[in-house]
C-alpha cells in the first residue's frame, strides 16, 4: 500500500483532470439524442479508459471490452461459488462457470503480461502506476516479480473503475428522479463553469454537485459493506469480538439509519450543504471505508464522478425510464440486477436555462404547481 500510493495522492491526482477531462469528453461525444441507454454500461467504459490512461499509460485502451467482459465473468463466479451449492464441491470439479472463469483469467492475464512485457522492453518510465510497480522494491530490498505486478494491476483496474461507474450510474438513477435536484445541479453548472468546460479550478465551487454525489453514495454505496479483522481481543458495544474474527460493516444499512439522517431514504442532498458531516460520527457515512485502509483511490473516485457528472450535464437531461425498474444486489459490489436505464435528451440553445426552473421554483406556488412547471421544461 505505501509503495502504491504516490500516484494516488491526492496532489499526483490532480495532474490526471486534463486526462480525465478528454476521455469524458470523448464518449459524452458518442451519446445520442432522446437515447433510452443503460447507463451503467457507459460508466463502465468511461471510468475503465480513464483508469487505463492515468494509471497505466493508455496501453490498454484497446483492450477495455476485454478486461470487462473478464471481470465481470470473474466476479460472476466468486459470487455463485461463495453463496450456492457450488461452494461444496472441489475446485477441480469442471463447472461451466469455472470453465468460463478460467478462460477469463487467462484472457486478463494476457492483456496484463503483455503490458508488462511491453513496458519492460521499452525501458519505459511513465510515472504512472505502473511504472511504479516495474521499478518499486519491497522491505527486503527486492523488486515486485511479474505475478505481484500482474496482481496489483489487477487489483487497481476492477478496483479502481467499477466502483466509480456505479456511483455515477446512481447518480444519474437519482437525477432522472429528481428532476428539482437535476435543475438546481445545472443552474450551478451553468453559474460556475459559464458554459466552459469545468477544470481543476473550478471542481471546488461546483458544492452542489458534490452535494448530490455524497447524497447518492450514501443511498446507493457501490462498496455496499466491508470487513475488518480484530487484531486484539475488544469489545464492541457490548460484544466480544475475539481476535482474528471478523468484524462486517454494512454501508447500505448505516447510510440508512434514521439516528444519523433525517427522512433517511429520501433522496436531499441539502442535507451535505448543512455541516451534516460535523453533526453525525465519524463513520456514519463511510462510502471508500475508513480508517488506515480506507479506499487509496478516494481522491481519484471523487475528482472523476465530479468532472463526469458536470460534463454530462452540460449537455444533456436525463429522465426515467417508467419501462426499467431498478433492482440492486449485493454481488462483491452493489450491482444493477438488469442494468441502470434512463432517457437522455440534448440541451438545446432554445431550451429554458436551469436559471428559469430555479426561479419558477422559488415563486410562491402550490408543490403541485412548481412540479408542473418542471415537468415542462424537463424530459418527462
Amino acid at each position: 500500500r505505501k509503495m502504491i500510493a504516490p500516484p494516488l495522492h491526492r496532489k499526483h491526482v490532480t495532474t490526471y483532470a486534463e486526462a480525465m477531462t478528454d476521455i469524458i469528453i470523448e464518449h459524452q461525444r458518442k451519446l445520442a439524442d432522446e437515447e433510452v441507454l443503460d447507463i451503467s454500461l457507459y460508466m463502465l467504459a468511461m471510468t475503465l479508459d480513464m483508469v487505463g490512461t492515468c494509471l497505466f499509460g493508455g496501453d490498454v485502451k484497446n483492450e477495455t471490452e476485454t478486461i470487462a467482459e473478464a471481470i465481470d465473468v470473474l466476479m460472476e463466479r466468486f459470487i455463485l461459488d461463495a453463496r450456492t451449492w457450488r461452494s461444496l464441491l472441489p475446485l477441480w470439479v469442471p463447472l461451466p462457470g469455472r470453465i468460463r472463469a478460467k478462460m477469463a483469467t487467462k484472457s486478463l492475464d494476457k492483456v496484463i503480461y503483455q503490458l508488462i512485457e511491453s513496458r519492460m522492453d521499452k525501458h519505459q518510465d511513465r510515472q504512472d502506476l505502473l511504472s511504479l510497480l516495474l521499478t518499486a522494491r519491497d522491505d527486503s530490498g527486492e523488486k515486485f516479480s511479474r505475478q505481484q505486478v500482474r496482481d496489483e494491476s489487477i487489483t487497481m483496474l476492477v478496483a479502481g473503475h467499477e466502483t466509480t461507474a456505479l456511483a455515477l450510474a446512481y447518480t444519474c438513477h437519482l437525477l432522472a428522479r429528481h428532476p428539482q435536484v437535476q435543475a438546481k445541479l445545472t443552474e450551478e453548472l451553468e453559474s460556475v463553469l459559464n458554459g466552459q468546460t469545468p477544470t481543476l479550478q473550478a471542481l471546488p465551487d461546483l458544492t452542489y454537485t458534490d452535494a448530490v454525489i455524497k447524497e447518492s453514495m450514501r443511498l446507493y454505496p457501490p462498496a455496499w459493506l466491508i470487513g475488518r479483522e480484530a487484531l486484539e481481543d475488544c469489545t464492541v458495544a457490548g460484544y466480544q469480538v475475539n481476535k482474528g474474527e471478523q468484524v462486517i460493516m454494512p454501508q447500505w444499512v448505516v447510510h440508512r439509519d434514521p439516528r444519523w439522517y433525517q427522512d433517511p431514504l429520501s433522496f436531499r442532498p441539502e442535507r451535505w450543504l448543512e455541516d451534516l458531516e460535523q453533526s453525525i460520527p465519524r463513520f456514519a457515512y463511510f462510502p471508500f471505508g475508513g480508517g488506515p485502509r480506507i479506499c487509496i483511490g478516494n481522491h481519484f473516485s471523487m475528482m472523476e464522478m465530479k468532472l463526469a457528472l458536470a460534463i454530462l450535464l452540460q449537455h444533456f437531461t436525463v429522465s426515467s425510464c417508467q419501462e426499467h425498474s431498478l433492482e440492486v444486489f449485493p454481488f462483491i459490489t452493489l450491482r444493477p440486477q438488469n442494468g441502470v436505464y434512463v432517457r437522455i435528451k440534448k440541451r438545446s440553445a432554445s431550451e429554458p436555462s436551469s436559471f428559469s426552473i430555479v426561479r419558477d421554483l422559488l415563486r410562491p406556488a402550490k408543490r403541485g404547481t412548481q412540479e408542473v412547471a418542471i415537468s415542462k421544461r424537463l424530459p418527462s
